[in-house]
This record gives C-alpha cells, structure tokens and sequence, in this order.
C-alpha cells in the first residue's frame, strides 16, 4: 500500500513539473516568438523601405546599399540589401543582392563573409573569407528562369520571399558555416508563413527608440552600418571557372569583383591573366592578357590561339590607373602590388583538341531585284565549303565536319507558298551533288513590293534542331544575301530573344543594306546590336566578300582575328532596285 501511494505522488509530482514548466514557457513567450505569420511595415525603420517582424527574428529590406553618412554614395550604385536579426539577437546576416535579378552577391556574417560568384548563367561558385583565405564551399549548377518558376508556383509575391527563397535554395546543403545553416534554418521556416501588412505593432510590444525607431530597426542599423564601412570601399577579387566557348584552343576565363560601390569602374580596370607557367601570372610577364566590363556579377575574358593540349593557368587581377585609388583599398585575401592587386587563388585548364565542327544555314533573296546579285550569291555558296576548309588548313585547324543548309526566300504576303524554299541538310563534301544542284535550281523571281521576308528567312534558320551540341568544337553560322529591307510583319524582339537562345558558337553574318521602302520595312541595322553579328551594307561589293568573313570567323579561333566588319555609313539615300 506504501509503495503504491510513494508512486502516486511521484506522478502527481512529475504533472506538478510539467504543468509549471508550460505555463514558464507561456509565460516567457514574447508576442513576436507567438507569431504565427509576417507583420509587414513602413513605419518606425528610419531609411529602410521594408520591414517584416517573424517569429524566427526581424528583416529590414533596402533597394540601396548606400549610405547618407558615405558622402560619395549614390543611391543607384551598389546593391540591395536584406538584412536579419534572430528573435534572440545573437545571428545577424547582411545579404547583399543584385539589383538586376535579385541573386545575392556577398553574405556577411560574425563568421566571415560568403560570396556568390556566377561566371556564366549556369554555374554559382560559393566562396568563403575567414578573413585571411578565400575558401570554396562549393560549385553549384543553377537556371535562374526554373527559380523563377518556382517562386512563382509557391505564389511568392513579396519582395522578402522571393529573396529568402533564391537564398536557401543556392546555400541550402552546400555550405560548411554552421551559423549560416542555422540562418538558412530560419529562412525556411519563415518561408511557411503568410504575409500580413500593418502599420499597427502595439500588440507586439515593441520598444521604439527617441527618434521614433523601433528598437529592433536600429539595433540591424547599427550593424549594417559598420557592415558597409567595412567593406564598401573593399576590392575583394575572385577567379571563376573556364569555359570552352568556341573551339578546344579557345577559352572564356571569367572573375568577379565583389563591391557595394561601384568606384571601383572609376579608379582601375580588371581582368584576366593567363599563361603555362603558374609562375608568371602577372601583368608584366603573363603570355595572354585581357580585360572584362563587370555586370553586377561576373566578367569575361576570352582568349584565343592558344595551344592544343596544353595545360594554363590564370587569376584575376585589379589594376588602378594612377596612385590616387580614392578610398578603395585590396582585400586581405588579395595578394597586392601596390597598382595592381591579384587573386591569391590561381585555376587551370587544359586545352582540346584544335578541331572545329560547323553547321552553316545560307538564307538567300531569290526575289527579282536580285536578278544581277543572284549569280554571285550561289557561286559563295557552292565555294563556300572549299574556302573554309582552306582558311582551316591554314590556320591548323582540323574540320571536322560541314553542314549545309539553304533557304531561299521571298515575299510571304506576295508570292504564296513559293515565298519559301528549304533544302535538305548536306553533309560536305560527300553530299556536295546534292548541295549543288538545289543551289542551281534556284533563280531571281517574284517579290512584289521592295521589302522581303528576310527576318522569317532568319526564324525558320534559327529553328532548326540539330545546331550541335555546344561544347566549344562547334560552331553556328547562319548567313542571309539581300538587297531589299525586311517586312516587319514579324517580332523582331521574338527574333531576337530566338537567337539568344542559340549555342554560343553562333554568328550571323548580313549581307544586307540599310534603309526603308514602305510603310511596312524594316531597315536591316536594327540588328546590329545583336550578339555576334557581322553586317556588310554595300551589296556591289558587299557579296564579293565571302572570303574576308570567312577569315574573320577562323580568325576568332587563332587569336588573330580582321577587325570586326560594322555596318558602312550611308552617305546617301539608298535606292532599291524593282522586283522586275
């Protein structure tokens, strides 16, 4: 009977504990660690536009990395920023966003700093300062545009979502720093919750200071403040991967230069050294040489001619144009020279092969105005594959292979379904019968009015599926013979985003005058603004010129490249000939 009233009491006991303990815990619960949703709010956060109150802690957001007390600082400069302090004070985070995308760029921490570089659209190196060394975490393939889907199936419509999203997703099982996982912990948790605006926190009981700002907003302003002193005038420089482009003896090196101010495009130029021996990476002694313009992310820099089956190394520099460097100093981790600062990390590649795989679409005007071009036109194209395979002799490059394909067009509002002809895709030289007699078969006719369909030539050219894989031995060329201006009844914003969409290999090489005939042309220079585009305006001699672009194309590989051909300046009107 003892022993069962002893165990009676040690379970009342035991529930006494339990029920203290709970009705501690309630007690101690603040109103803002009961939340069960984001308060939103303008009010009471000094220069911040945005404020969101949690249960994991307090985000203050900024379209600005600038500060009034920087007196150089100019509110378009520099980056976003979204700035976090945990319910309990102790994490504190200062992200860093690009304004462009909202990526985020650099991650400070009481740890260190985390960088975000992207050397090109698909790949995010994730690199760490403890203060001393710059440690990769990891490299992680990444699409922009599926994050973008996806942020918007999980209906993420705030600006804070979004950026906590793109966060955790990029960090989230590749970083090392257990404060930031225990971040990235709280950013998913405030990913759960939905979104309430108020300008009323009374019943959070929150403090504010005698300026009127809440106690928490100027705690967070405290810390980014000392933040942005610390590393806006900082040139911290990172070398990026290598990319094969265009060719295996061709290389796109790419760096990054992390800065909250963008003075550092006014003091100094960047880029890339490059050379067989690790121990020449600089300046003076480096074989290949060359300077990058940095978005808000990244910079390239593409070198060619180099060596097959070669092994190089390379590292990114800064370089300041006279002793005045304003107040931009070098990173720590950076190794500096005084004018000229260097990565203290160096990367390699080896080269390919030098050989080289080619799909050319020849987009030829067969309307009557070409009547006395049309014969020069088709003896390019059926030379064509003959002058390149020299060009490739003589520069040691190995062809591989060349396909052709050719599309002859005319007008689509005139002349019905003849206003377009395909061929086959022809295989050269084996299929070079074949290739000619299409060539041959085509002669000058129709048209109607002086504009053609010259922008559907190029849609149906750059929707062909079997470009070749984009691995840096293959190479695009699409190129269109016209006299006339193009119709605008197609997009040529849709046209243009289509050929962006391309392997990066490609050219596209106009033969092609400018000027207008018509209420409904177009004239051909609007393209001239396009990636990679060559453009001859001059149809007389223009079409005799095959051979020079073929050279400056093969030049693009051997480093030793004709001056890009740009569009002539018209000094006169330009007169269409008649489709008769």
């Amino acid at each position: 009977m003892r022993t069962k009233h002893v165990w009676l009491w040690i379970l009342l006991l035991v529930m006494g504990i339990t029920t203290s303990c709970k009705n501690d815990d309630s007690e101690a619960l603040s109103p803002v660690a009961a939340l069960e949703k984001i308060v939103k709010t303008t009010e009471g956060i000094g220069e911040w536009e945005e404020a969101y109150i949690t249960p994991q802690g307090y985000y203050l957001y900024r379209s600005g990395t600038t500060d009034e007390n920087i007196s150089r600082a100019d509110e378009k400069e520099g980056y976003a920023c979204l700035s976090f302090m945990s319910i309990t004070e102790d994490k504190k985070l200062n992200l860093f966003l690009s304004k462009t995308d909202g990526l985020p760029i650099q991650a400070v921490s009481d740890e260190g700093t985390l960088y975000f570089s992207y050397p090109n659209d698909s790949i995010l190196e994730l690199v760490y300062d403890n203060g001393g060394e710059m440690i990769m975490q990891d490299s992680i393939p990444y699409s922009l545009n599926e994050m973008k889907d996806m942020v918007t199936s999980y209906k993420y419509e705030d600006n804070l979502q979004g950026i906590l999203f793109y966060f955790t997703h990029l960090v989230e099982g590749h970083s090392s720093l257990p404060n930031i996982n225990t971040i990235v912990e709280a950013f998913n948790k405030t990913l759960l919750l939905h979104i309430e605006i108020s300008s009323d926190l009374t019943d959070l009981e929150l403090r504010k200071n005698e300026s009127g700002v809440y106690e928490f907003a100027a705690e967070i302003t405290g810390t980014y403040e000392t933040t942005i002193e610390e590393v806006y005038s900082v040139l911290t420089i990172w070398t990026g991967k290598a990319t094969f482009k265009v060719g295996g003896t061709s290389c796109t090196l790419s760096g990054t230069i992390w800065y909250p101010s963008s003075d550092f495009n006014k003091y100094g130029e960047y880029g890339i050294v490059c050379d067989q021996d690790p121990n020449k990476l600089t300046l003076e002694d480096a074989e290949y040489k060359g300077t990058g313009i940095q978005t808000d992310k990244s910079y390239e820099v593409d070198f060619r001619g180099l060596k097959a089956n070669t092994t190089y190394y390379y590292r990114a520099y800064y370089k300041f144009n006279t002793s005045d460097h304003g107040s931009l100093k070098f990173e720590d981790t950076t190794i500096d020279h005084g004018e000229v600062g260097y990565d203290s990390v160096t990367k390699e590649f080896t080269t390919g092969d030098n050989r080289l795989n080619v799909d050319v679409v020849m987009c030829m005007d067969v309307t009557g105005s070409m009547g006395g071009l049309i014969y020069t036109v088709k003896s390019n194209a059926l030379s064509f594959y003959d002058i390149f395979n020299e060009a490739c002799i003589a520069s040691g490059i190995e062809l591989s292979s060349l396909n052709t394909q050719v599309i002859a067009f005319r007008d689509s509002l005139e002349d019905g379904s003849r206003w377009l002809e395909t061929s086959d895709t022809y295989a050269m030289p084996a299929q070079r019968e074949e290739f000619n007699a299409f060539v041959e078969s085509l002669y000058a006719d129709g048209g109607g009015d002086t504009p053609e369909s010259g922008l559907e030539a190029l849609h149906k050219a750059f929707s062909k599926t079997d470009w070749g894989v984009d691995d840096g031995y293959h190479r695009q060329v699409v190129i269109l013979w016209t006299d006339a201006p193009y119709l605008t009844t197609w997009s040529l914003e849709a046209l243009e985003a289509q050929w962006n969409g391309m392997p990066s290999g490609r050219r596209l090489v106009l033969f092609a005058p400018n000027g207008l005939s018509g209420y409904n042309s177009g004239s051909w220079e609007n393209l001239d603004g396009w990636k990679n585009v060559m453009h001859i305006t001059d149809t007389a001699e223009g079409f005799e010129n095959i051979d020079y672009v073929i050279e400056a194309i093969i030049g693009e590989l051997t480093g030793k490249e004709k001056a890009l051909l740009k569009k002539a300046t018209l000094s006169r009107s330009t007169n269409f000939r008649p489709n008769k």
